[in-house]
């Protein structure tokens, strides 16, 4: 073999190899726009689902839907806004 072209490629292999445990530890970069995201998206859909409730009532009122709908609805909604706490009962639940 060409030891011009292995030595190079035998350096950046050991290279890469050394970085590993630098880049197993380090933080994910989109972390930090994910959460600042997740947040607009719930200041967005907070007026949206107060919207939802009255609509699926109203509905649900003059016989259009069933009134499991808006009680589907609703656990939706609370499962959806509280899944932080969900995760956190669940976790303490189980044990973990």
């Amino acid at each position: 073999m060409n030891s011009k072209i292995v030595r190079p490629v035998a350096a950046l292999c050991l290279g890469a190899l050394a970085l590993t445990p630098v880049l197993a530890l380090a933080t994910a970069p989109f972390t930090a726009a994910a959460s600042g995201l997740s947040a607009d998206i719930m200041t967005i859909i907070t007026p949206l689902a107060g919207l939802a409730v009255i609509v699926i009532g109203l509905l649900a009122i003059v016989n259009i839907v069933h009134w499991a709908w808006l009680g589907g609805a609703l656990i939706g909604m609370g499962l959806i806004f509280g899944h932080d706490q969900v995760v956190t009962w669940f976790r303490t639940l189980m044990g973990v």
